[in-house]
């Protein structure tokens, strides 16, 4: 037991995928800007891929697996019944073409796909986003176990660089206009 005690701690010094420990212990102002409305205004550092005249399409930050998505309304909502036709619409028609997206570019065997609905639900944004995350077979390594850590192997950079490029080529095959990251 002491063994694996000794290996766990040498992996939490030593492997830690993201800083995003920062993010849940950082204190919000109750008056705090929205990330998600921030990330709807295109920046130079932004994870944006794409999006339409009421979704935004992004990397996520902290991804569970390569390729991680995050589809969510430009306007600010909180709940799912809040979304308006066009809105709903645009949803379904983004998740199958990132779903198509992700399959030729990182041939998952799966997906999850979903959202965290309230507080009590794991979500820690307070506005309406919906996960695309693409599942391997054999994802767990001893990095996983051991550790209890992932390790992802791809930047979300480069994730959203590959996106991108998809999305540009596959432009057609959407039903409405979408605007690409620049």
């Amino acid at each position: 037991m002491k063994k694996f005690t000794k290996l766990k701690t040498l992996f939490s010094k030593y492997v830690f995928q993201f800083d995003k420990i920062n993010y849940f212990l950082s204190k919000k102002d109750v008056n705090s800007r929205c990330i998600l409305c921030e990330l709807s205004k295109e920046t130079e550092d932004s994870l944006m891929i794409c999006k339409s005249d009421f979704l935004v399409v992004s990397v996520n930050l902290y991804p569970y697996n390569s390729g991680h998505l995050m589809i969510f309304p430009i306007r600010h909502i909180e709940k799912y019944n809040e979304l308006n036709k066009e809105e709903y619409y645009h949803l379904f028609e983004l998740t199958k073409f990132f779903i198509e997206a992700l399959n030729n570019i990182y041939k998952p065997s799966g997906f999850n796909i979903g959202m965290n609905l309230g507080e009590n639900s794991g979500a820690s944004i307070k506005h309406i986003h919906q996960h695309i995350i693409p599942r391997f077979h054999n994802e767990l390594g001893m990095i996983d176990i051991i550790g209890g850590y992932k390790v992802i192997v791809e930047s979300p950079i480069i994730s959203q660089k590959k996106l991108i490029e998809y999305t540009k080529s596959n432009l057609k095959s959407l039903p409405f206009k979408i605007y690409l990251k620049n």
